[in-house]
């Protein structure tokens, strides 16, 4: 008998215990973010990362995703392919249900291998290189591809400004996306009467020096020097062409288009020219409500790595609200319009989605908006 009342009396304590871990807060849903927050692309990942963190914390404010706390877990690839692996290999060991990221092409290279045999999708705010499209491999993104910037920037070149002899000094350090901007450029102008006539590359990740590099681009006396890198490199490379040359058009790639590059670059950014990937004078309630957010959380303005990831993440978390899973989520983001910040987001089969294009120049120390070029078409 005092053998059944402890054996009745065990069960209840472990149905109490069940109870109590019932009632307890219900694991969380997990999404990862993948970029640079260290080395020379890091404005760009820092930016993507907060983005990220404000949309994530706006979505747990408002009770979490079925009543789950979304936890955001963050990684920093560095620009680097061990660190990125690495990285997207710890994602997926928490049990991440999407990843957000990365930031550029040549990272992007290195993960998608892993996530798409993990089943898990991607969604990067800011890759652009036409090398992902078409492509049935989970990797989806919010912005349109260097087809469409780029192809824009050189009519815009040739048309608006009436240049048609352009050199281009590239970073193979991101080859995936530099090198896609390049020939999408190169094709453009032609097609329009412009011609480049002298392309230089070189290395950021080698630290190596641009000085010669920048010598032999003007040696051919170009009208316009377009510079495909990142923001800290443009201005480098504007500050060196300034010392010989004041007038000669500059213009960057949407990599460059961060806050770093008037900060690093001063006067001898001044007057160049930067396509974006979003409205930085964007007066809609929905914009200035996220700028407004986004300047109280982090001290400053959003760029555009910030918008786009912050799109990013609500796409994701769209889709995970009527889903429930990464796993499920690809079907819902495949064919879906997602309300953007500024304009709405359809995602196509393959992934891809467009974006309008937004034409800046470097006035006092600020991007002046000079034009929003037409709506992104394939060619």
């Amino acid at each position: 008998m005092a053998d059944a009342l402890r054996h009745f009396a065990g069960w209840i304590l472990t149905l109490a215990i069940m109870g109590l871990a019932g009632c307890g807060e219900p694991e969380p849903i997990r999404i990862g973010f993948l970029g640079g927050l260290s080395g020379r692309a890091s404005d760009l990942g820092i930016g993507g990362r907060n983005g990220t963190l404000l949309a994530v914390e706006q979505a747990n404010a408002a009770g979490g995703i079925a009543g789950r706390r979304v936890e955001l877990i963050v990684r920093d690839d560095a620009q680097k392919i061990g660190l990125a692996q690495r990285g997207v290999a710890e994602l997926l060991a928490t049990g991440v249900e999407v990843i957000i990221g990365p930031m550029t092409s040549a990272m992007t290279e290195v993960v998608l291998p892993l996530t798409k045999s993990a089943g898990i999708p991607v969604i990067s705010p800011s890759v652009t290189s036409t090398a992902f499209s078409g492509l049935d491999d989970q990797f989806f993104r919010v912005t349109a591809t260097t087809r469409e910037y780029a192809s824009a920037s050189a009519r815009y070149l040739a048309g608006a400004l009436g240049r048609h002899k352009a050199s281009v000094i590239y970073d193979r350090s991101n080859d995936a996306f530099s090198a896609d901007w390049v020939r999408h450029f190169s094709a453009a102008f032609a097609s329009v009467g412009g011609e480049v006539v002298r392309v230089e590359t070189f290395e950021s990740a080698a630290d190596m020096s641009v000085q010669d590099t920048v010598a032999r681009a003007l040696e051919l006396r170009p009208d316009a020097l377009v510079v495909v890198s990142g923001a800290v490199d443009l201005a480098r490379i504007a500050q060196l062409v300034r010392r010989s040359d004041r007038a000669l058009i500059i213009m960057g790639s949407t990599w460059a288009a961060t806050e770093e590059l008037v900060a690093i670059g001063g006067r001898a950014v001044e007057g160049v020219l930067v396509p974006q990937m979003f409205d930085r004078e964007d007066s809609s309630p929905r914009y200035q409500s996220f700028r407004s957010a986004y300047v109280e959380r982090f001290g400053e303005q959003p760029g555009y790595g910030a918008v786009l990831a912050y799109d990013a993440a609500r796409v994701a978390l769209e889709a995970l609200q009527q889903t429930g899973s990464g796993r499920r989520a690809r079907n819902y983001l495949i064919d879906h319009t997602f309300a953007g910040l500024q304009q709405p987001l359809r995602i196509d089969a393959w992934g891809d989605t467009r974006r309008d294009v937004y034409m800046t120049r470097i006035r006092n120390g600020r991007f002046s908006l000079e034009a929003k070029l037409s709506e992104p078409q394939r060619e």
